[in-house]
């Protein structure tokens, strides 16, 4: 099973994507900021992909994803 990260801090947009995401096989993750998901890779988990919003609270999605770059971390960002 493809585990899924999702990165959305408007709490209703982020349990409609999980819950669609479940119903088709997915295993989710759900998360309010990018500080979150990288505090989660880097205590050593992992993910298939990282659907991420743009407009988060402590690190916006624009930033996470120049830090996941800079961590050399070969996770598929949406």
């Amino acid at each position: 099973m493809s585990k899924v990260l999702v990165a959305e801090d408007e709490l209703a947009i982020n349990k409609m994507i999980c819950m669609n995401l479940n119903i088709t096989g997915y295993e989710t993750v759900s998360m309010q900021d990018g500080q979150e998901v990288l505090d989660y890779l880097a205590a050593g988990q992992s993910a298939d992909l990282a659907i991420v919003d743009i407009m988060m609270p402590k690190v916006d999605g624009y930033e996470l994803t120049r830090e996941l770059r800079m961590m050399d971390n070969q996770l598929p960002v949406l």
